[in-house]
C-alpha cells in the first residue's frame, strides 16, 4: 500500500495499472475500491460506461487485456507492473509461445505510447536478462 502502484491508483492523474494476474487485481482492489478493473470478461459496453461516468480514470488490468483499452492511452497514463514477470514467464516453457505473444503484444502497445508509459518492479530481475 506505499508503492508506485498504490501512489498511480490514488493520486489526482487518470492512470491504468497492467499487472499479470486477477489475483492482482484482486488484491489492489481490497485495498483501493474505488478503482475499475479489467480482465478476459469484462465487456467493451462495461469500460464505456465506466469511462462515461468519470472524471477521474482510475484502471487496473491484466496485461492479456490491455488491448481493450489501448484508445484510453493519452488521457491516461500507463504503468506496467511486475515487470519481472516478462522475463520469468519467457523462460518458462509452459505456453511459451502464448507468453510469448502475450508479451510481444503488451510491448507492441507500449511502444506505440512510450511518452505515457513506465514500467515497474520492486522484484529483482536476474542479471543474465539485461542487455549486454
Amino acid at each position: 500500500g506505499c508503492g508506485l502502484t498504490t501512489y498511480a491508483l490514488t493520486n489526482s492523474e487518470n492512470w491504468i495499472v497492467l499487472v499479470p494476474t486477477k489475483a492482482l487485481i484482486l488484491n489492489k482492489k481490497a485495498q483501493i475500491s474505488e478503482i475499475f478493473s479489467i480482465d478476459g470478461d469484462t465487456t467493451q459496453e462495461e469500460i464505456e460506461t465506466y469511462v462515461w461516468h468519470r472524471k477521474k480514470i482510475k484502471i487496473i488490468c491484466t496485461y492479456d487485456s490491455f488491448y481493450k483499452i489501448e484508445s484510453l492511452i493519452g488521457r491516461c497514463r500507463v504503468l506496467v507492473d511486475e515487470v519481472q514477470t516478462f522475463f520469468k514467464n519467457y523462460s518458462n516453457k509452459v505456453d511459451l509461445e502464448k507468453n510469448r505473444n502475450l508479451y510481444r503484444t503488451t510491448l507492441e502497445i507500449c511502444e506505440k505510447h512510450k511518452d505515457y508509459v513506465t514500467f515497474v518492479t520492486a522484484t529483482p530481475i536476474p542479471i543474465e536478462y539485461f542487455p549486454q
